[in-house]
């Protein structure tokens, strides 16, 4: 026999927690006319209750989707200019005329900090 789920196990649980406590509420009230309004009133607003959780919850998953494919995409393209950028900087420099000047601001080191950045952003032509 298959065995079930835990969604299954959880929706059997509430299901009869639900039962049980309706039962409570019967044997101590003795009323089930208003047990039964208490029991529409639920089961009609159900629906919306539903509807708006499976919103916010879709709107949640579809946000966190598209952080995590941005970040894939990002390790993609990072992989790519880090394999095949040195590779195109070095067969494109050779169409420049000023080779040096322009070698000595691509050669980016880890010790570059926020001044040596800008400076070889402001070396860039206009």
């Amino acid at each position: 026999m298959k065995r079930l789920s835990f969604i299954v196990y959880l929706a059997i649980g509430c299901l009869l927690l639900s039962v049980i406590l309706y039962l409570i509420d019967y044997l101590i009230f003795r009323d089930a006319h208003t047990l039964f309004l208490y029991l529409m009133s639920s089961l009609a607003f159900l629906p919306l209750e539903i509807l708006i959780v499976v919103l916010i919850i879709e709107r949640v998953l579809a946000q966190s989707e598209r952080k995590v494919k941005l970040q894939k995409m990002n390790m993609v393209a990072g992989a790519f200019f880090s394999e095949a950028g040195n590779y195109l900087l070095r067969d494109m420099l050779d169409d420049f005329e000023n080779k040096a000047e322009i070698s000595k601001w691509l050669n980016v080191k880890e010790s570059w900090g926020k001044k040596e950045f800008r400076n070889a952003v402001a070396m860039r032509s206009p």
